[in-house]
């Protein structure tokens, strides 16, 4: 998959594809740190879920592109909170037989509000990377004044991660042309060997790539475009979506 391909989706005609990327990226942080402030997974959660999605549908953005970039996130949240059914119980905690375990209750309780929030959270990144190129994102994080050196580190490994994925693609096809049919130990022993011939051709291109840079007088910032003054439309859209995110935690406490 092509940049192009990937973003395909972020550069359409929609109201919400209009709004300025600094408005989204301040009602997505507001919708973070409203969800992880949350305690416990109910009614609220599956409230703050349905946002994002209503979001989707108003974008006309196919929904399953954006389910599919949430749900790589769960691995990662599931692994920070495995642990969590094997606290140790409270007082009076129900205690659930596992194998040669004991989880508890708030325990698995606990673990279900931790990936909950997660999914959430994932879902409404999702929805903004889909309806946001990722060049407003990093002009948007340059606007706020985050440092220069880690905008531009973000941009080059963004871009260069398609490369690296279509340099990978073509030596599969070079292997499987040559009519590889590997298993096991000697399927491992080539991946590793393709690895690290690919670790090789991603070095030597980053040199190619830093000299094609200075040689258009590449000096290590980042220029761009001043940033056109926010809209009615921008303000308008800010305000009901902080609203609504309040309005929601509001009615949890």
């Amino acid at each position: 998959m092509s940049l192009w391909e990937f973003e395909r989706h972020a550069r359409g005609a929609s109201l919400i594809h209009r709004v300025d990327a600094r408005v989204k990226l301040t009602a997505l942080l507001f919708f973070i740190l409203m969800v992880t402030s949350l305690s416990g997974a109910g009614w609220t959660m599956a409230l703050y879920a349905a946002l994002p999605l209503l979001a989707t549908g108003a974008a006309r953005v196919p929904l399953r592109i954006v389910i599919l970039r949430a749900l790589a996130v769960i691995p990662f949240a599931a692994m920070a909170g495995l642990f969590l059914p094997f606290i140790p119980p409270a007082y009076g905690d129900t205690l659930i037989p596992l194998g040669p375990f004991t989880v508890s209750g708030a325990g698995l309780a606990r673990f279900a509000e931790v990936t909950s929030k997660a999914l959430v959270c994932a879902l409404c990144v999702a929805t903004f990377s889909v309806m946001t190129p990722f060049s407003a994102t990093l002009d948007a994080l340059r606007r706020f004044g985050a440092p220069p050196a880690f905008v531009l580190t973000l941009s080059l490994a963004y871009r260069y991660l398609f490369t690296l994925r279509e340099e990978a693609a073509r030596m599969i096809r070079a292997r499987d042309a040559r009519g590889y049919a590997g298993r096991g130990l000697a399927a491992a022993m080539v991946a590793g060997g393709m690895v690290g011939a690919l670790f090789l051709r991603t070095h030597e291109r980053g040199e190619r790539i830093y000299q094609a840079m200075a040689a258009r007088g590449f000096t290590g910032a980042a220029s761009s475009m001043p940033s056109a003054p926010l809209q009615a439309a921008d303000w308008v859209f800010l305000t009901l979506s902080a609203a609504g995110i309040a309005l929601i935690r509001i009615a949890a406490l």
